[in-house]
């Protein structure tokens, strides 16, 4: 579960996950990281116990590579430029 910045033209300014060391990287890995982090309130910044102001799951860039799977249908494909 490594944390990696794409540095492709295609890529740039997004953050994408690998389900394992040296895995794939596709949108997979973000829902199974966010998912739980979510329904444990970790991603809140109103919550009183997110003692950290600079929480690395909400950087702008994870956002940005899953908008970037989604298809013209509304599916999302495991990589940009995939089909869903």
């Amino acid at each position: 579960r490594e944390r990696e910045t794409t540095d492709d033209s295609h890529e740039e300014g997004r953050t994408a996950f690998r389900m394992q060391h040296d895995g794939e990287i596709d949108v997979r890995a973000s829902y199974c990281l966010l998912a739980p982090c979510y329904l444990l309130g970790l991603l809140d910044t109103n919550n009183d116990n997110n003692i950290d102001n600079n929480n690395p799951l909400q950087r702008p860039s994870i956002s940005r590579h899953i908008a970037s799977c989604q298809t013209f249908e509304g599916g999302f494909g495991a990589e940009p430029s995939n089909e869903a």
